[in-house]
């Protein structure tokens, strides 16, 4: 299973939040675990960032470390467009796993303003 969120960098921490102004960097993080609760590292996990108009913004693909996270981080500009955002959870997968999507927080919503 695979979880994402959005959110902030603040003294090399993440904090989860749902708003941010035009010109911020978004941080996103995406989380997998196994069937049994488990960390994955080494999965390979894409994620997009949409505008509200569905065009894409940032693309990254890239494996999660020991602690089952794989981070990316998306420049907006300060005429970047307000309102609902999405950071969604492309793909996920690793040889020897069967990640069930279905189970999985594909998307994440905040908001530009």
């Amino acid at each position: 299973m695979a979880s994402i969120d959005a959110g902030k960098q603040n003294s090399g921490q993440f904090k989860a939040t749902t708003v941010f102004k035009a010109g911020d960097t978004l941080s996103i993080r995406a989380h997998v675990v196994d069937s049994g609760g488990n960390s994955v590292s080494g999965a390979s996990v894409t994620i997009m960032v949409l505008k509200p108009d569905g065009s894409t913004q940032c693309t990254s693909t890239d494996l999660t470390g020991s602690d089952g996270n794989m981070m990316m981080t998306c420049g907006t500009s300060l005429s970047s467009p307000w309102g609902v955002w999405d950071a969604r959870l492309r793909t996920v997968s690793k040889t020897g796993y069967g990640t069930d999507m279905n189970q999985s927080t594909m998307d994440r919503y905040f908001t530009i303003e």
